[in-house]
């Protein structure tokens, strides 16, 4: 009988724990989609980030990258050097740039692509920048970010809107959101504890909102 009730104890205990997992699940896609609609904000740029460190040698990766980019994609500017290399290309309405260097023996890399459309297609440009990645990559991180024109022109109301769309979609308990000199910026920390970068920008083309995980990557 102790042994029943041990294993109904560890099942409860499993149960329990996967509902924890599903209760602090976030779409990110879903969340910044939902924050510019509640902005009547019109999606007209999203971009990705990936950045890691190799220990393969350098003109291994210089090399694969090179040669992959070359087969599908325009290349735009490339500059290769005995320890770095910079190369931006194109595809359709994607630019990407890709950033190597080496120290120390150990290669990192910086990788973004940015799609200029009236899409979130951060996921989809996730996994592009994925194929750069190699078994040896290590200290991966991801950033991405979604840009939307907003068509009202009141941006106070635009930053109360934003603060209630993150504690609604996001389940945000912190937001803090601080003045700069061409509109607002500010930091959520969303359910599942992850950072959300938001910032409303105003220039002479109009007002943009931007949302960036876990940071904004870009100049705005």
């Amino acid at each position: 009988m102790r042994i029943k009730y041990s294993l109904l104890s560890a099942i409860l205990l499993i149960f329990s724990f996967c509902l924890f997992c599903q209760s602090i699940s976030v779409d990110y896609d879903s969340i910044s989609n939902n924050i510019l609609k509640e902005n009547s904000a019109k999606i007209i740029e999203c971009g990705v980030k990936v950045q890691y460190k190799s220990k393969k040698s350098f003109d291994d990766i210089c090399q694969n990258i090179f040669t992959n980019v070359s087969r599908s994609y325009v290349i735009v500017s490339k500059e290769i050097k005995p320890s770095y290399f910079d190369i931006t290309f194109k595809k359709d309405n994607i630019a990407y740039e890709i950033f190597a260097s080496v120290e120390d023996s150990v290669t990192m890399v910086s990788a973004t692509s940015i799609a200029t459309d009236n899409r979130n297609e951060t996921n989809g440009l996730k996994k592009q920048l994925e194929k750069v990645l190699y078994d040896a990559s290590i200290d991966v991180q991801y950033f991405s970010y979604v840009k939307g024109k907003i068509i009202t022109d009141n941006i106070k109301n635009n930053i109360e809107l934003t603060e209630r769309a993150l504690v609604k979609y996001g389940g945000a308990a912190d937001v803090d959101t601080i003045k700069l000199n061409s509109g607002f910026t500010g930091v959520a920390r969303l359910k599942d504890n992850t950072a959300i970068n938001y910032a409303i920008s105003e220039n002479d083309k109009g007002t943009y909102l931007i949302i960036g995980t876990p940071i904004i990557f870009i100049t705005y």
